[in-house]
C-alpha cells in the first residue's frame, strides 16, 4: 500500500536513473520503518512495477548503518546548535567546555576544538561568575 501509494503519487517508473530513483530514498525510509516493510517495499517494487534487484535497493536499502549515523549527527549539531545561541555568557561558555569534550571524544583535531574557544564569552562569563560570589 506504501509503495503503491508512493509509486502513484510521485510517477516513479522502471526507466528513470538511479540517481533520480536515489532522491526519493530518504522519504520512502521514513515511509517504510522496519526490516519487514522494506523487504516488501523491495518485492512490490520488483514484482509489481518492474523495477530491477538494483533499482529497488537504491529506492529502499536497508539502512542499518546508515540510520546508526543519522542517530549521531543530530546530537551533535544539537549541541553546537545550543551552544552557539544562547545570549548567557556563563550559559555559553558552559556549553562550549561540553561541545568540546564532545569533540575529543570523536578524535577531532585539536585545532578544530581550540577554534570553539571564545575568550570574550569566557571572559564575561567569569566576571558574571565572580560577582555572583562576592
Amino acid at each position: 500500500m506504501i509503495v503503491t501509494k508512493y509509486v502513484a503519487e510521485h510517477k516513479l517508473n522502471k526507466d528513470m536513473s538511479n540517481k533520480e530513483l536515489s532522491q526519493h530514498a530518504p522519504a520512502l525510509l521514513e515511509l517504510l520503518t522496519d526490516k519487514l516493510k522494506r523487504e516488501q517495499g523491495r518485492q512490490r517494487f520488483q514484482e509489481g512495477y518492474g523495477f530491477s534487484k538494483e533499482q529497488a535497493f537504491v529506492l529502499v536499502s536497508d539502512q542499518r548503518i546508515c540510520r546508526s549515523r543519522s542517530q549521531v549527527i543530530p546530537k551533535e549539531e544539537e549541541a553546537i546548535t545550543k551552544a552557539l545561541t544562547t545570549s548567557n555568557p556563563v550559559t555559553t561558555t558552559s556549553r562550549l567546555s561540553r561541545l568540546q569534550r564532545e569533540l575529543q571524544k570523536f578524535n577531532t583535531p585539536k585545532k578544530i576544538i581550540s577554534a570553539t574557544l571564545d575568550e570574550k564569552t569566557t571572559c564575561t562569563s567569569n566576571k558574571i561568575q565572580k560577582e555572583r560570589r562576592d
